[in-house]
């Protein structure tokens, strides 16, 4: 049984507002960064403990503020006490079921299951800091479980609600654990949504002291001048539907998954240090259970963060689970050039980018690429970065 994408949402950085933007951006080679906005972490911030050597990253241009609460059935005092992720949630899975032609009182009391991937919780620490207390709607306003509930609440769903939180994977977990929940008959539709905001600094400094960020704030995927990720926010949606109940329906499939996966790196160097081995059989293990053969892909949108440590080594492990590529080289992509590391969204954002590029027959070219990281033999491993606008080439 296959599983089909129906309907699409986002909103990310700069003028990749939506999937139209967003494609002008990929095949612009566009960056959306800018500078910090003083009223994220404005003079106050940058005067306190708290501040960081961060200048810039991948912001949403419409103000955190905007909210139409009245339109969502949400009372104004309940509406300030609401995490801003909550309010993007609403608004841009509206936007993904209206893309998949859902009417909402034709999903009202089914099983739809709603899954959520997040990272941070900064509006709950921003509240906290300035001794802003919101009342009767403080727990249910930041509570991270309300991040899916949220959206079963509004739309009437009886299915699974759950928020995730396995960091940069999130909304892959989602969108793993829904797909199962379809595939099991649990639910024969479900909303997937991962989400990101940056609403204050004590994150940012966190990170930064972790060694995981780019001291110029951006993400130079697989590339020499990789030194950390540059963060992003954003919000993004996927309407799945079991695939012959989508073609029953005549509903808009604007992709089938055909298989997913989620594994651990287990002990490695550190906590945070990525396991090749483990990416390696996480890979394997999907396209055999699939039933795909390996040798038939010709691009990977791959996690691709900008890290010096990271990118060689899921590159490797890219390049020995496809070293048998009928039609090498094998090419790879990263959308994190172009809207920086939506960490708890930044998953679905990558797959967003290769559903768009299966429709448009494209392969993007990867912002921020210029010259391989030393430590990735690109053409020894049969690899090539996406530099330029490429067409699939179909079996």
């Amino acid at each position: 049984m296959e599983v089909a994408i129906i309907g699409i949402g986002l909103r990310f950085p700069g003028r990749a507002s939506n999937p139209e933007g967003l494609w002008d951006v990929l095949i612009a080679k566009e960056s959306t960064w800018s500078p910090i906005p003083l009223e994220r972490f404005g003079p106050k911030a940058s005067r306190s403990e708290q501040s960081t050597r961060i200048n810039g990253g991948h912001f949403l241009e419409r103000g955190l503020a905007s909210f139409d609460a009245g339109f969502f059935q949400v009372a104004d005092k309940e509406a300030e006490g609401m995490d801003p992720q909550q309010r993007l949630l609403l608004e841009v899975s509206y936007e993904a079921l209206e893309n998949a032609g859902i009417r909402l009182g034709s999903i009202s009391g089914t099983n739809t299951a709603v899954y959520i991937g997040k990272f941070t919780q900064d509006y709950d620490i921003l509240l906290a800091k300035d001794g802003v207390s919101t009342g009767r709607y403080a727990a249910t306003g930041t509570g991270q479980a309300i991040l899916a509930n949220r959206l079963s609440y509004f739309y009437n769903l009886n299915g699974p609600s759950v928020t995730i939180d396995t960091a940069c994977s999130a909304s892959l977990v989602a969108l793993h654990l829904a797909r199962q929940t379809i595939l099991t008959g649990e639910s024969e539709l479900a909303i997937v949504g991962g989400v990101n905001l940056m609403c204050e600094s004590s994150t940012m400094v966190s990170l930064d002291e972790l060694g995981v960020l780019s001291t110029k704030g951006r993400s130079y995927p697989f590339d020499s001048r990789a030194d950390g990720y540059g963060r992003g926010e954003g919000c993004a949606s996927l309407i799945l539907k079991r695939f012959d109940a989508a073609v029953r329906d005549g509903d808009p499939v604007r992709a089938v998954i055909r298989g997913s996966g989620v594994n651990s790196d287990g002990r490695t160097t550190g906590l945070t240090f990525p396991n090749g081995q483990a990416q390696q059989t996480l890979m394997r293990n999907v396209y055999q259970n699939a039933g795909l053969d390996s040798r038939d892909t010709v691009f990977v949108e791959a996690h691709g963060t900008g890290t010096p440590t990271g990118d060689p080594i899921e590159a490797r492990a890219i390049h020995e689970v496809f070293r048998q590529n009928k039609a090498p080289p094998l090419y790879l992509g990263s959308v994190k050039g172009n809207i920086g590391h939506l960490e708890g969204a930044s998953g679905l954002a990558g797959v967003i980018k290769a559903v768009l590029s299966l429709e448009k027959g494209l392969i993007p070219p990867t912002c921020n690429f210029e010259h391989p990281n030393p430590r990735i033999p690109l053409e020894q491993w049969q690899l090539q970065v996406s530099w330029i606008a490429l067409c699939f080439i179909y079996n």
